[in-house]
């Protein structure tokens, strides 16, 4: 009888495991992605690796359609991203929720994001409050002036209309925060608490309200990566004090793609000024600024100005084929780490592109300059 009865929990326990694996398991199936037939539609978490990102899911996209699989042992926050096969980004990406069970993903003619059918999580923090009527209302305002704006001609885009376009955007951010909030305060279920965590950033109270949460569920991968957030976040501010305006800027040396070594210092000895810009080839807001920028360095580079760009890029290939693209001129260099670059670390930089203009002192005379800014403190400085 005892020997029968080991038997029984065994089987028990294995049929336990089964169903456990099963429950853990995730399936995503595609339709409507023909305009990137033949390329890849990866899933990744965030981890604290040189990218930040882990791959859990891939697939090929044939016809329109892909499907995948993978396991998962907690829901956490993930991205959606489409890959060439030979790892270009091709310039698609979602953010969602990986979690259990079957998701579709449908990406509708002309639309900007894929829709998500399916998926418990999924529907919570992101369909659930894009229905609220006042996050609805909010958008349906914002987008429709950013409709308006965006048929403005260049120099009709004033300063006014970009007031109200950030006005509006403003609003519907707040209105989107607050949904959060109340569910943070009085959702039942922790991975909700949790996820919404993750969409509410400058949150004061984070610190306390992660201890809450790894008391309820343990320190699961989200729990971990924003713990890791809210360090990197503090050494970046830490580190942002020390070049700000009127500060000494922060040596470094780095190779561009023939292996050739380049330092800021010897840069700044031979110009007046130096734009040290932080940018990768994935960045489109990066990308649109290059042209205006080789504007103003065809103006200015006779009148000792130079451009110092660093990638966070960390797969060679991508950067130069982007570098090629956009036939960047000036002194391109970087160390393929990405985040975990020590140069980015130095800077604090937490998002491209980011810049800093530097006299040659080496005194920090302006940052993040973009378009007709950056052209204004150039005639300033150099004419």
């Amino acid at each position: 009888m005892k020997k029968i009865n080991l038997i029984l929990i065994a089987l028990v326990t294995l049929i336990s495991s089964c169903t456990t694996q099963q429950d853990n398991t995730f399936q995503i199936n595609g339709t409507g992605w023909d305009k990137y037939n033949g390329n890849e539609f990866r899933v990744l978490v965030r981890d604290t690796s040189d990218t930040g990102l882990k791959e859990i899911g891939i697939s090929i996209i044939e016809n329109g359609k892909f499907s995948m699989s993978g396991f998962i042992e907690h829901p956490q926050t993930a991205f959606l991203g489409i890959y060439s096969t030979d790892d270009e980004f091709c310039g698609w990406k979602q953010d969602y929720i990986a979690e259990y069970g079957e998701l579709t993903m449908e990406l509708k003619a002309g639309a900007k994001k894929a829709t998500i059918l399916g998926g418990n999580y999924n529907s919570i923090i992101f369909k659930d409050v894009a229905e609220q009527a006042e996050v609805k209302s909010a958008k349906k305002q914002m987008d429709a002036y950013a409709n308006i704006f965006y048929t403005l001609k260049k120099e009709e885009q004033d300063q006014a209309a970009q007031d109200k376009f950030m006005k509006l955007y403003a609003v519907h951010d707040k209105v989107v925060r607050d949904v959060y909030m109340d569910m943070l305060q009085n959702n039942e279920d922790p991975y909700v608490r949790l996820l919404v965590l993750s969409k509410l950033r400058g949150l004061k109270n984070i610190k306390e309200e992660l201890a809450k949460l790894e008391q309820e569920i343990g320190e699961v991968p989200e729990i971990k990566m924003l713990k890791y957030d809210v360090k990197k976040a503090a050494d970046g501010a830490k580190n942002r004090k020390s070049v700000g305006v009127g500060s000494i800027v922060k040596e470094f040396s780095a190779k561009n793609f023939e292996g050739k070594s380049f330092n800021l210092s010897s840069v700044l000895k031979e110009n007046k000024y130096v734009l040290v810009e932080f940018w990768a080839s994935w960045c489109s807001p990066c990308r649109a600024e290059i042209p205006h920028m080789k504007q103003a360095y065809a103006h200015f580079k006779d009148k000792d100005f130079e451009i110092v760009s660093f990638t966070l890029d960390h797969v060679q290939k991508s950067w130069k084929k982007a570098s090629d693209k956009e036939e960047i001129p000036w002194i391109n260099v970087g160390d393929l780490r990405a985040y975990k670059s020590p140069v980015v670390k130095m800077y604090g930089v937490q998002g491209v592109p980011a810049n800093f203009l530097v006299n040659k002192g080496g005194m920090i005379v302006a940052t993040n300059l973009r378009g007709k800014q950056l052209d204004d403190k150039l005639e300033e400085l150099l004419n």
